[in-house]
């Protein structure tokens, strides 16, 4: 009987071809499940506290509309069941300051201008592509859910990264490809519940809602009509839309009725009526008197507004409705500009 020997050189090649076989049908299993369970987001790094990310995974907008949320425990748990893999936001509810006004600069492009003024918090700039809406650019606060410089987590941790799949619904302010611009600004008057036969959502959720639905401020205000607006935490909140045509409104909200007050400039105070808080600090008062009569600034006068009107503001930026661009200052450094378009984040 003859016996036949394989050289052992063979049997490690086949070996090794057998362990990449398997190795890759495991690894589409694994990718398989993050896609559906939580990807693992790396933000890139722009400068200290400031990061970038072109968001590409489905976020379940429509879904999360469809669940009508309206407290922070089933935030939390939607959340955890859908894109983050479990892991829970803890999500702070904050007090902050803020301020928006539309303009229209010397070349006719409409500004959209907005102070996010809040404790030192991370940013993210993010942008969204939706497979069923508009394209979207913005700002993220991801110290919201306690990640960044001071707070739980490191942008870097693994608990981060999955929690990060939530960055679409963080956006405080942002525009869309058509020229429609959101931003959320805090009322110091108590949250009372709405409760009529409308769906609920999230007011912090309606900002994604409407970058990625709507065209214009006639339709979004319509499509806010259809919701009882929710908070989780123990202020009210308004919205300031604006957009390519130079209609801006305020967006409120007061026992089951929903107000769009017309008005190129917002901060923190209540505008469907005169029984609640006034422009106690006079930011309001210099942000109008500084658009003056015709509404025409540059966007570096826009910038010097923001500044003007600035208190412990973690970004000051001036959004571009006709060219879906932005320059941003952080952190009260306003001699340090970013410019932001589609194209960055190729």
């Amino acid at each position: 009987m003859k016996k036949f020997l394989i050289p052992i050189g063979v049997l490690v090649v086949a070996a090794i071809v057998a362990i990449a076989i398997n190795y890759q049908k495991i690894e589409k299993l694994i990718i398989h499940k993050n896609a559906n369970d939580g990807n693992l987001i790396t933000p890139e790094k722009v400068a200290d506290n400031i990061y970038k990310l072109d968001y590409k995974g489905d976020y379940k907008l429509d879904e999360y509309l469809k669940a009508g949320i309206n407290n922070a425990d089933d935030y939390d748990k939607w959340f955890k069941d859908n894109l983050t893999d479990g892991e829970s936001l803890e999500d702070e509810d904050t007090n902050s300051g803020c301020a928006s006004f539309a303009v229209v600069d010397e070349n006719g492009n409409h500004l959209f201008a907005r102070n996010y003024d809040m404790t030192k918090d991370d940013a993210l700039i993010i942008r969204t592509t939706p497979e069923k809406g508009y394209k979207s650019i913005g700002i993220a606060d991801i110290g919201k859910v306690g990640i960044g410089e001071g707070q739980k987590l490191k942008v870097d941790d693994k608990k981060a990264k999955k929690i990060l799949n939530v960055a679409p619904y963080l956006m405080t302010d942002g525009i869309n490809e058509k020229g429609l611009g959101v931003s959320i600004l805090t009322l110091p008057e108590e949250y009372e519940k709405i409760d009529t036969e409308k769906k609920d959502l999230i007011v912090y959720s309606t900002i994604r809602m409407l970058l990625d639905k709507c065209a214009s401020v006639d339709e979004a205000v319509e499509m806010l009509k259809n919701y009882d607006i929710c908070c989780m935490g123990r202020h009210w909140y308004h919205l300031f839309v604006t957009d390519k045509s130079g209609k801006a409104v305020i967006v409120e909200w007061m026992n089951g009725e929903t107000f769009a007050v017309e008005d190129v400039a917002v901060t923190n105070f209540f505008l469907h009526d005169d029984e609640h808080s006034k422009d106690i600090d006079g930011r309001y008062r210099r942000i109008k008197e500084a658009l003056g009569e015709n509404g025409i600034m540059s966007k570096e006068t826009a910038m010097d507004t923001l500044a003007n009107v600035k208190d412990k503001t973690c970004w000051s930026v001036i959004y571009d409705l006709d060219n879906f661009s932005f320059d941003v200052c952080f952190y009260e450094d306003f001699d340090k500009t970013y410019s932001f378009a589609e194209g960055d984040f190729k």
